[in-house]
């Protein structure tokens, strides 16, 4: 009996996590290529500044970042997030972004199929959200333990490579079957 697959290979993902998907299966083929892969460039565009995005401005609505982006890394075992951060999960995995120092942090639990990760995409505003970079933030430590992966994204009040203002971060958690719904977070902090 054959299966109908959908978006990214994933069973039932839907066109709405096609994102998501592109960002697991390319952060998974980084991870398995020699050695480290290295950053994409960031795309510097030469766009008027027209403000910040409103406080209340619900993020994105474009599907994700386009097929062959993304960086993968491994974390390092680490602590707990603060309660303040805000986290988003799925069986077998939490994923959390610390707005101060850009630190994603990933959960393994157990029932993840032995796969835990966060998936993120960063944008910059210039008038309405641009993609500008995302990746998987992996944790390959034993089942209960949490991992961190440092980054250095533009802040929400930082002048960024698209000429404005503006920063936000769309969080999932993945376990090895399915990821979570995204959660928008403004990096403001």
């Amino acid at each position: 009996m054959t299966s109908m697959i959908t978006s990214g290979g994933r069973r039932g993902a839907g066109p709405r996590l096609a994102w998501v998907a592109a960002a697991v299966t390319i952060g998974m083929a980084l991870l398995a290529a020699a050695p480290a892969a290295a950053s994409p460039a960031g795309t510097t565009a030469h766009l008027a500044v027209v403000g910040p995005p409103a406080a209340d401005d619900p993020g994105p609505t474009d599907p994700g970042a386009p097929v062959g982006a993304g960086e993968a890394v491994y974390g390092v075992p680490d602590a707990a997030p603060a309660a303040s951060d805000p986290c988003i999960s799925i069986t077998g995995a939490v994923a959390c972004f610390t707005k101060y120092g850009d630190k994603i942090r990933v959960k393994k639990n157990a029932g993840g199929g032995g796969y835990a990760a966060a998936v993120w995409s960063n944008y910059l505003w210039s008038g309405s959200w641009h993609w500008y970079r995302s990746g998987v933030c992996v944790n390959n430590h034993p089942v209960g333990t949490w991992a961190v992966c440092n980054y250095n994204f533009y802040e929400d009040t930082t002048y960024h490579a698209y000429g404005n203002y503006g920063s936000g971060i769309r969080l999932a958690a993945s376990n090895y079957w399915s990821t979570s719904n995204d959660l928008w977070i403004r990096n403001d902090g």
